[in-house]
């Protein structure tokens, strides 16, 4: 099996964690001549208006995905986007190789269909984890440090939350304050 494919696999599961993140990354990439597509039908995605199109589309997007009537991304119509993109960024990673166009399409499809679901069911575990405990995204983004003894300390406001071997101890004092704290799993 060759890099290619593996690589046009890869794309298509990030377009379907972000379906316009990889046609914006393939598209720089032909835009700086990393990937040759000049010759192919696909020669289009290194034009300086495929750049700033995708390019501003992926970040409207990442802006869109916060809202709260945004649907999820295993709906008809935001799959059958994400499929169309990462079938597009396959085709073109095999195209920039001399590879089979009709390869790299079905690839990443396929890994299209794969990041969606994927990702959907990570987002959905994760949310189910930690909604029932309180913990706000903020929680697992604010990471600070690590401290001896395996505790790793995350800042939220106004109260703290760590993460200890045994597993998430909640605390309503910082958590120098031990005995305050409950654990979180039942």
């Amino acid at each position: 099996m060759n890099y290619v494919f593996v690589l046009a696999l890869g794309i298509g599961i990030v377009a379907g964690l972000r379906s316009l993140t990889a046609p914006a990354v393939v598209a720089w990439g032909a835009h700086l001549n990393w990937l040759n597509l000049h010759g192919s039908p696909l020669a289009f995605m290194g034009s300086t208006t495929a750049v700033a199109i995708f390019s501003l589309l992926a970040i409207g997007e990442l802006i869109a995905d916060k809202l709260p009537n945004t649907p999820k991304r295993t709906a008809l119509a935001p799959l059958l986007a994400r499929i169309i993109t990462g079938c597009l960024c396959g085709a073109c990673l095999c195209a920039a190789t001399g590879k089979s166009l009709l390869a790299g399409t079905l690839l990443g499809g396929i890994g299209a269909i794969v990041g969606a679901f994927l990702g959907y069911e990570v987002q959905e575990t994760l949310g189910e984890q930690f909604a029932h405990q309180g913990l706000h995204r903020r929680c697992l983004r604010r990471f600070v440090r690590h401290r001896p003894g395996s505790i790793s300390y995350f800042a939220m406001r106004p109260k703290f939350c760590c993460a200890l071997r045994s597993g998430l101890i909640w605390c309503r004092r910082p958590v120098f304050n031990q005995p305050r704290c409950r654990s979180l799993r039942r």
